[in-house]
């Protein structure tokens, strides 16, 4: 028997916190790029760097290292050039899972701040 869903939806909230934390390079502001702006923690050497793919291939890597089969930016079977984020694979079963990150905007229209909505339980 495999991982049970559950378990990689919590390892997966669990990195996206660890993340959060490992993206501490300094912006031009002199605040953390955090998860909001992986991207350029992970590329800071270009000035436009896409932050969810890079989400997409730390969170193969991270669920990896736990022993989960995961992969990043996948195309799909019946379009094999429209990419799919993440695809962890569990006992012959694929979950083909899109990362979005709409908690940026969320938090900026009702004007909170601190942690991200993107992964429960932490609220804005």
């Amino acid at each position: 028997m495999g991982i049970v869903p559950e378990t990689i939806v919590q390892r997966i909230i669990e990195h996206l916190h660890a993340m959060d934390r490992e993206a501490n390079t300094t912006t031009a502001k002199g605040t953390p790029t955090g998860l909001n702006w992986y991207g350029g923690h992970v590329r800071s050497d270009l000035q436009r760097p896409q932050t969810e793919p890079n989400w997409s291939k730390r969170l193969a890597e991270l669920l990896n290292t736990d022993g989960i089969q995961a992969a990043a930016e996948m195309g799909y079977p019946d379009k094999p050039r429209t990419k799919c984020d993440l695809v962890v694979t569990n006992d012959n079963e694929s979950f083909w899972i899109e990362i979005k990150g709409a908690w940026k905007e969320y938090c900026h229209q009702t004007g909170t701040t601190g942690n991200y909505i993107s992964y429960p339980p932490t609220p804005c």
